[in-house]
């Protein structure tokens, strides 16, 4: 019979970034863990640490992401528990104003870059008398009362929505328009087919060095998409991508900065993607342009 005693385990120390109390966690499509906001130490002279970090579980480790201009997120007005969820493309939508700019906010949970997406509910304060009406706590030290979650991912169209809650007021916001809002490409796709399972799929280089990935599948008669260098953790791109299917696998190679052939492929018996640098396995010269790809058979 298994201890039914929760284990407690040190992570670590966060980075140097002045740790954080009353902060949002949110667990990210490949496991880490996202760290937003919150009160620093006392040693720090901000009243919000502004820069977000993820945690790591493979390796036990903190990586700070970069640091946001004051519109996206301010260092001296306390911004505790914000209002976030993870949509289905990866990307963090926080619906608390963090910034000079009070408008919600789309983050890239990798590099920590931020756009806004929307204006944000009216705030409402414990000393606002009479209450707002259509005002909900944006999370002071005084306000930590309000919530957000994401509703069930429904047919036909599976858009994603969210409930917020905390005020007088609830609301719910339609995220359609972001999940449409693919990242620009930077160079030219490569494609590929597959007919067990019968799918048609992209990859492309976006303006973030992102090897992207979208697909259509029959089975589902859905769109998908993702971001495979981020799913593996792989370097990136400064080229366009070469795809190449094989028996059960389906495999896409580029180019890094430093000229080497970075290869990652999907493994349908393990239902895994995989990444690997074939320039550093083998010791070949460094890649001046795109690769190309060929496989053969045996037979």
């Amino acid at each position: 019979m298994s201890d039914p005693t929760p284990q407690y385990v040190n992570p670590g120390n966060p980075g140097p970034e002045g740790g954080r109390w009353y902060p949002t966690l949110l667990t990210l499509g490949d496991g880490s863990i996202l760290a937003m906001s919150g009160h620093p130490s006392s040693h720090d002279i901000r009243h919000n640490n502004n820069i977000p970090e993820r945690f790591i579980p493979s390796s036990g480790s903190w990586v700070s992401l970069s640091v946001p201009p004051v519109e996206f997120e301010v260092i001296d007005i306390p911004r505790l528990y914000p209002r976030a969820t993870v949509l289905p493309n990866g990307w963090v939508f926080c619906t608390t104003p963090l910034g000079s700019i009070a408008q919600s906010q789309v983050i890239d949970p990798k590099t920590g870059s931020r756009r806004f997406a929307a204006a944000a509910p009216p705030e409402d304060t414990v000393t606002t008398d009479p209450v707002m009406p259509n005002g909900v706590y944006w999370g002071n030290f005084f306000t930590q009362c309000a919530s957000l979650v994401l509703l069930p991912l429904a047919p036909p169209n599976y858009v994603p929505r969210v409930l917020i809650c905390g005020g007088n007021t609830a609301y719910i916001i339609d995220l359609q328009r972001l999940m449409d809002a693919h990242p620009v490409a930077a160079g030219d796709p490569a494609t590929m087919a597959t007919t067990n399972p019968n799918q048609q799929h992209i990859f492309y280089r976006g303006t973030d060095a992102d090897i992207h990935h979208i697909f259509w599948d029959e089975a589902t008669n859905r769109l998908y998409q993702d971001s495979w260098t981020e799913r593996t953790g792989a370097p990136a791109a400064a080229g366009d991508p070469a795809t190449m299917v094989t028996p059960n696998q389906q495999h896409v190679f580029y180019r890094d900065n430093n000229g080497a052939v970075h290869h990652i492929f999907y493994d349908e018996p393990t239902n895994q993607l995989y990444h690997d640098d074939w320039s550093k396995r083998t010791g070949a010269l460094a890649a001046a342009g795109d690769p190309a790809t060929m496989a053969t058979a045996i037979g």
